[in-house]
């Protein structure tokens, strides 16, 4: 599952306490400043997926696994947090970064680097943020880019390789969020909240192709959060690799796990009679 990339600006928030002064019999305020982050997700993401599947036999079972290309592109409009109560003046854009979170950390299996505004970012993984989710972090280093984030659409792009089996999801965080998948693997199971367009959609012996389109209208959640990263990944969608079992490959399964009963029986059998050395004789 991917989830990103999420434009993650530092602001300051200000609480005021009172403290009461019995000489002067006056109450002293105090103002102490909080750093909090804002969180904005873009308004287009646009996302090309190719999938080079196989199936791995494990035992008796077969399940699929595959190798996957993520480009992701896309832009943010300028940044206007006003409606959410914080001032241009308390926002630090110095220390503006950019997230992903993922499933599969492990599976990556190249850097990756981020084209913002036509810079390269790269990026690290980061525990700190893993408070309302199990998935990974990785986070780019600072994007100081005040002036354009402020007055400009900013253009973004990335590309993730991994390692993967069973599945690929990916969670709508764009305005308009699309994606393209192609594969070599024959029987796709469509999973998750969105379903891809039936018109457009391919399924062959050699593969399929699918292309999904999500509007911010088709999903209950806005561009803008406040401090943590929510909780989306029951919005997600993709692609379930299946892997289908015909009537042959069943009956095949169920002689082996039979010859397996029978041997394990005879086997009990000859270890109750050599270690209690008692002579079992079936008539």
């Amino acid at each position: 599952m991917v989830y990103g990339p999420i434009l993650k600006i530092p602001y300051k928030s200000y609480t005021e306490s009172k403290t009461y002064n019995d000489i002067t019999s006056t109450y002293l305020k105090e103002t102490q400043t909080h750093i909090k982050h804002a969180y904005i997700f873009p308004e287009k993401l646009n996302t090309s997926v190719n999938v080079n599947s196989k199936t791995l036999n494990r035992g008796n079972l077969e399940s699929a696994v595959f190798t996957s290309k993520m480009d992701f592109t896309g832009h943010y409009t300028p940044i206007n947090l006003e409606s959410k109560g914080i001032k241009p003046e308390d926002i630090i854009w110095n220390k503006a970064s950019v997230i992903i979170e993922t499933s599969n950390l492990k599976g990556i299996k190249s850097e990756i680097q981020l084209k913002f505004n036509n810079k390269t970012y790269n990026f690290e993984t980061n525990l700190n943020d893993r408070k309302n989710t199990d998935l990974d972090v990785l986070e780019s280093n600072f994007i100081n880019q005040e002036n354009y984030l402020q007055n400009n659409n900013t253009e973004f792009s990335f590309s993730i390789t991994f390692n993967g089996s069973k599945q690929i999801q990916l969670i709508p965080i764009g305005k308009t969020t699309q994606m393209q998948m192609v594969s070599n693997w024959a029987d796709p199971s469509f999973i998750g909240n969105y379903l891809p367009n039936d018109e457009t959609k391919q399924i062959s012996k050699d593969g399929f192709k699918a292309h999904w389109k999500v509007l911010h209208i088709n999903r209950a959640f806005s561009q803008q959060h406040l401090k943590n990263i929510p909780n989306l990944k029951q919005f997600a969608f993709g692609t379930k690799f299946m892997v289908m079992v015909d009537e042959y490959q069943k009956s095949e399964r169920s002689a082996k796990y039979g010859f397996l009963v029978i041997g394990l029986t005879f086997l009990i059998f000859f270890l109750i009679q050599t270690l209690s050395k008692i002579n079992i004789v079936v008539r």
